[in-house]
């Protein structure tokens, strides 16, 4: 596989998340032992003071990293720094973190986002999320962190449907797809058959959003209609767009507030960024998780044919309404009962809709 990067010559990271038993090791073993993944690093997090999974990956041992001082989300964010400017002088492609379990992908992106040594060296390619087909209903009802870990994932991959009889499969494939989507509306989903597909997951840059455009808007509709307390689920998802450009100035500004402002609310917000810079407009782009917020980055080429800014965020106890108003007012977007970027900045809280759940606490 010839060497893929993502800006500037950075090593793209890949996140492997899914809870427990979903089959992230399995699914590791054997796009190594296929040679799919050459020339990767595999830094595996195993929660406990023994650590097992490094010795199911087969032969390719050398470029596999243990961590299982603890859980990657809580005890070890340090630790994940310093692994990875370890494998700076390597001759690598990308690096795979294979998360424990049980861990909330949300700090494992900051830890890659937040340190800027790490950001000068590797670039977040994005998080990709197993899900066990056969015991997924059980553990999303149950488990926050499965919750979590599909809602923020740029990819899903369905395992173990081949475990079930061809008489419910597909029932049983739906249904379980139609509860993904009312958690993530946005990610493409793919069997663990389909193993062509999955080495592509690891070939590209995920955290764009030109590929989930069109999926985005197929699912829009339904999404805001459902039934928002379903399994207790307050999560959902939007798109912010603008066609024409806006100066870079005022993308930081809005960033700037929704970290300060906002982060608990807003999971992640990723996408590209039309940036007017002199006669040319030139893409950013711009990732966040929660309070950590990525300095938006220029593109040396826009990655398709549509050069507006587009916007992905995912909320939690946010109305969708009130984070475009935000964004309409900071781009210069005229809406109604919405204040211009001079007093927004003047008073990030003067939208409509701030008070209550929104306000700063």
């Amino acid at each position: 596989m010839t060497a893929n990067t993502t800006r500037a010559g950075k090593l793209p990271v890949f996140v492997l998340s899914g809870f427990l038993g979903a089959g992230k090791t399995s699914l590791l073993n054997t796009l190594l032992q296929e040679g799919g993944l050459e020339r990767t690093a595999v830094i595996v997090n195993e929660f406990g003071e023994i650590g097992l999974d490094h010795l199911f990956l087969g032969q390719k041992g050398d470029n596999v990293i243990e961590m299982s001082a603890g859980c990657l989300c809580c005890t070890i964010r340090g630790e994940l720094a310093t692994t990875l400017l370890d494998l700076v002088p390597l001759d690598i492609d990308r690096i795979v973190i294979e998360t424990t379990g049980l861990a909330d992908p949300v700090p494992v992106l900051q830890a890659i986002l937040a340190d800027r040594e790490v950001g000068g060296h590797f670039d977040l390619a994005g998080l990709i999320t197993l899900v066990d087909a056969v015991n997924a209903p059980a553990t999303l009802q149950g488990q926050a962190e499965a919750r979590a870990q599909v809602a923020l994932a740029d990819a899903i991959v369905f395992t173990k449907a081949d475990t079930l009889s061809e008489e419910i499969r597909d029932e049983a494939i739906n249904r379980l797809t139609e509860r993904l989507r009312e958690l993530n509306p946005y990610a493409p989903v793919h069997l663990r058959q389909d193993t062509g597909k999955l080495l592509q997951l690891f070939a590209g840059k995920l955290v764009s959003v030109a590929d989930s455009k069109v999926e985005v808007e197929k699912t829009h509709h339904h999404h805001h209609h459902r039934d928002v307390n379903r399994h207790g689920d307050n999560i959902v998802a939007t798109v912010l767009r603008h066609d024409r450009p806006i100066p870079l100035p005022a993308i930081e500004a809005f960033l700037e507030l929704i970290a300060s402002a906002h982060s608990k609310r807003v999971l992640r917000l990723k996408g590209l960024a039309a940036v007017q810079q002199g006669a040319a407009v030139t893409p950013y782009a711009v990732h966040a998780v929660q309070g950590v917020f990525h300095e938006p980055e220029p593109l040396q080429a826009w990655p398709d044919d549509d050069h507006s800014t587009r916007l992905v965020a995912i909320l939690r106890d946010m109305e969708p309404d009130f984070i475009r108003r935000l964004f309409a007012g900071f781009a210069g977007i005229p809406q109604t009962d919405t204040p211009d970027r001079q007093a927004l900045t003047d008073n990030p809280l003067a939208v409509p809709g701030a008070g209550g759940p929104f306000r700063r606490s």
